[in-house]
């Protein structure tokens, strides 16, 4: 059929850079903040002598390198698991 086009590896590499993928310095920034509220709640944890933290993990698509890029371009979400006890 004339004309027809078809989806071609240049194709989808151009669509997933344009479209799909974080740009690198935007993932590092992402990474960033999810750093800054790890040390903000160890240090508020420190501060508190009667809690313990037990365990603090960054998960999501941010932490594995798989994040997309959200549908307006704009804005991030992450996910951060933080498991403390109380002593005594």
């Amino acid at each position: 059929m004339a004309g027809e086009n078809y989806v071609d590896h240049e194709v989808l590499k151009a669509f997933a850079k344009n479209k799909v993928n974080v740009p690198p310095k935007e993932a590092k920034e992402r990474r960033r903040q999810v750093n800054h509220l790890r040390k903000r709640l160890e240090d508020h944890i420190a501060a508190h002598p009667d809690f313990d933290l037990v365990k603090l993990r960054a998960s999501g698509s941010t932490a594995k390198y798989t994040a997309i890029r959200r549908r307006r371009g704009t804005g991030s979400s992450f996910q951060l698991a933080a498991e403390a006890s109380r002593l005594g």
